[in-house]
This record gives C-alpha cells, structure tokens and sequence, in this order.
C-alpha cells in the first residue's frame, strides 16, 4: 500500500483502516455539513439583524427582503472560501515543485536527471 499523503485524505484513510462503508458514509457526512454550514451561518446572521431591522423576518421566518440578504451572505462566503482554496492550491503547487526540483541533482555524467533514474 502506497503511504503517501493523498488529497482525498478525509475520505481515503477511513478507507484504508475501516472499509468502503465508514468511508462511504463519512464522505456524504462530510459533504451535508460542508453545504449546511454557509446557509445556517446568513441565516442566523439575518435573524440577529432582524433584531435592528425587523423588515427582515416576520415571526422568525425570513421575509423575501430577509432572502435577498441571506442570499447576499451566501454569496460572500462562498467567495471568501474560493479565495482560500485558491491559496491553498497556490501554495500546495508550489510545494509540490520545490519537492520535485529538489529531487533532481546533477548526476556523475552531468545530466539534470531524477535522482533515483540516473
């Protein structure tokens, strides 16, 4: 079994240790609250405005001004976590190209080859 860091590694190791099921079921665990979390937060943020601005909600339910503001919410913090995957994947490329450049080394016949091909 290859024990390299895999991407995936939230569902793939329950895999390796507990089976295709654990793994399964983590995986749609883990995706509900991904897509939960986002609605819940503007939710909860227009129900607290709706203490300065009671056009919001009506009873505890979101008016359709409330919605447009929730909706507004979403949209932001949707973009904030784009802004941060793309980091992340910036910074994850970047390892990934020093890791391979420093395997490489100028080999006895004075080649740049991989290290471990030469």
């Amino acid at each position: 079994m290859n024990h390299r860091l895999r991407r995936d590694g939230i569902v793939r190791y329950p895999q390796y240790t507990h089976g295709g099921f654990a793994s399964f079921i983590l995986a749609w665990a883990y995706f509900l609250s991904a897509v939960t979390v986002a609605p819940s937060e503007a939710i909860a943020a227009v129900t607290y405005m709706s203490t300065w601005l009671p056009q919001l909600t009506v009873s505890g339910v979101l008016t359709p001004l409330g919605v447009v503001v929730a909706t507004r919410e979403v949209r932001q913090k949707l973009s904030k976590l784009r802004e941060g995957r793309r980091k992340w994947d910036i910074l994850r490329k970047t390892a990934k190209a020093i890791e391979e450049l420093a395997k490489r080394e100028q080999c006895s016949c004075g080649c740049w080859e991989d290290y471990w091909e030469c």
